[in-house]
C-alpha cells in the first residue's frame, strides 16, 4: 500500500507487485517509479528531472500533476494540460499555416487535451493530442511511439494538416475532411469552434471551454421511444 505521494507504507505476502503508485512500475533497487519520460521519487514526491514540456507543463518542472494526484493522472511523466498549456504548445509548434485557434480546437476534438489519448486495439490508431495515425507519422518522418510527446504530436499533426490542405488545393474544409473522420460534421464543427475562439479571444478560459470547446463533444441525445399506435374500433360488418 502506498501513501499520498507514492511511498510504500505497507506490504504483505511474499509476492511483490511492481505496479504501485498510479499503476507505474516501482524499481526495487532505487525505490523510484518509471513514468516513461522520467523517474519519480516517492520519498520527496517529485520527479528527478525537469518536465520535457518545459514551461508548457507549468512553472514547476518537477511536480507531479500539480501536487493533486487524487484528481489527476500523468502516466507518461508529463504534467496535465490545460487550455493555457495547449495554447502555448500550439503557438510554438503550429506548422499548419492555419490559425492557432483551429489547432487548439482539433486537439480538443481528437483528445480533449490528453497527451496519452489512444484508440487501443489498432496498430495505426489515432494517438496523442491531435490524433496522429501511424500512416501520418510515417508521412511526417516521426516515430509513432514518440507521438505521446505533446510538442512532437502538435508539430507532426499540424504539418500533416498543412499537407492535406495543400493536396486539396488550399481548401481548408476539404483538408480537415481528409484529416479526420471523412464526415462533414468533423470540419464543420472545427471551423465553428475556431470562429468561436477568435470571437472570444479576451474571454476567460472557462468561458472558452464551455462555449467553444465542449460543443465539439455534445452529449448524446436520448433515444425517442415510438408512441404506441392508437387502436381504431372495428366497424361492425353489415
Amino acid at each position: 500500500m502506498s501513501d499520498a505521494i507514492g511511498k510504500l507504507a505497507a506490504s504483505t505476502g511474499s509476492l511483490v507487485n511492481p505496479f504501485h503508485y498510479t499503476a507505474r512500475e516501482s524499481d526495487t533497487e532505487s525505490a523510484q517509479y518509471y513514468y516513461r519520460a522520467r523517474y519519480y521519487d516517492p520519498n520527496v514526491g517529485r520527479f528527478l528531472s525537469e518536465d520535457p514540456s518545459d514551461f508548457d507543463g507549468g512553472i514547476n518542472f518537477y511536480a507531479y500533476v500539480g501536487n493533486d494526484p487524487a484528481n489527476w493522472l500523468d502516466p507518461l511523466g508529463f504534467d496535465r494540460l490545460s487550455l493555457g498549456d495547449i495554447s502555448n504548445l500550439v503557438a510554438k509548434n503550429n506548422r499548419s499555416g492555419q490559425t492557432n485557434e483551429l489547432i487548439i480546437c482539433m486537439a480538443y476534438k481528437e483528445s480533449t487535451f490528453d497527451p496519452d489519448a489512444d484508440q487501443p486495439g489498432f496498430k495505426n490508431s489515432a494517438r496523442g493530442l491531435l490524433g496522429v495515425t501511424d500512416a501520418a507519422a510515417t508521412d511526417e518522418g516521426v516515430d509513432y511511439e514518440d507521438l505521446h510527446d505533446p510538442a512532437t504530436n502538435i508539430s507532426a499533426g499540424s504539418d500533416y494538416l498543412r499537407k492535406r490542405i495543400h493536396r486539396s488545393h488550399g481548401n481548408v474544409y476539404a483538408g480537415l475532411l481528409g484529416y479526420g473522420t471523412h464526415h462533414p460534421s468533423y470540419p464543420l464543427s472545427l471551423l465553428r469552434c475556431e470562429k468561436c475562439l477568435i470571437t472570444h479571444a479576451n474571454a476567460k478560459d472557462e468561458c472558452k471551454t464551455k462555449d467553444c470547446l465542449e460543443p465539439l463533444h455534445p452529449a448524446p441525445k436520448p433515444k425517442a421511444h415510438p408512441r404506441p399506435k392508437s387502436r381504431q374500433p372495428r366497424r361492425p360488418t353489415p
